[in-house]
């Protein structure tokens, strides 16, 4: 308060330096910001992420879907409307309303639909992911677009638009939808047990946090011991991942 109110002789006397010295530190303090946490904050609103849909094994071990009530509400169109086309004597306003009415309908339909291709995309998902959901991160099995589009008879851009920033909560936690498409990256050396990049990424992860941390493993060590494990993936790709994943090599 004292040095707001300028009263720096008071301060140097109290203190028992001289008025030179006070008069330098308050220059100083001058130039410093009161709420230095102003410069870490931004004009950006914070987003959260709301899952659109909760999946969830319920007692009999079957996976349940649910959707988010803001991603599916229910609508309806008032009964007053339906009155004025049943009872109105004025045509112009019966042609008009039937007009709006018809609208209404279509978009409904319309979201009818919306809503039906994303639950028959969350089943796909569930049923074609078991090991992920059983099991947790890890246990992805390769899977693309396509497949769910032949699986649900639709155009692959429609299966895009469906988990287009979407996101569900399960018991491990909240994903993103396009989390659950990841191509075959590498297999088995007998061709078989096609192994998804999110799952060997998971896997250089796991060897990374095991390594003794005096002696890291190399590229070509990781490569080779997800080789042992009928991984095939070279160390420029081993380099790849880890750099995505932010682990520094």
């Amino acid at each position: 308060d004292a040095l707001a109110k300028n009263q720096l002789k008071p301060i140097a006397k109290s203190l028992g330096v001289s008025l030179n010295e006070v008069i330098e530190a308050a220059e100083e303090i001058k130039k410093l910001n009161p709420k230095p946490s102003r410069g870490f904050s931004s004009n950006e609103s914070l987003s959260y992420i709301v899952p659109d849909a909760y999946i969830y094994k319920n007692p009999s071990g079957e996976y349940e879907i649910t959707l988010n009530d803001s991603y599916s509400p229910s609508l309806k169109i008032n009964g007053y409307y339906k009155a004025i086309i049943k009872n109105s004597d004025n045509d112009e306003t019966k042609e008009y309303i039937a007009n709006k009415f018809n609208q209404a309908e279509w978009v409904m339909k319309c979201i009818d639909k919306r809503n039906s291709t994303f639950m028959n995309t969350l089943r796909f998902i569930v049923n074609y992911q078991r090991s992920f959901f059983d099991n947790g991160e890890g246990n992805l099995s390769p899977m693309k677009l396509s497949d769910a589009a032949v699986a649900l008879s639709v155009h692959d851009s429609t299966i895009s638009r469906a988990v287009r920033d979407k996101y569900i909560q399960c018991s491990w936690g909240i994903f993103p939808l396009k989390y659950f498409f990841s191509s075959s990256v590498s297999k088995a050396e007998n061709g078989k047990n096609e192994v998804s990049q999110n799952s060997v990424k998971q896997r250089i992860k796991e060897i990374i946090d095991a390594e003794d941390k005096t002696r890291p493993l190399s590229d070509r060590a990781i490569g080779e011991t997800l080789e042992a494990e009928g991984i095939s993936i070279s160390r420029r790709t081993v380099a790849k991942y880890r750099e995505a994943m932010g682990i520094a090599g």
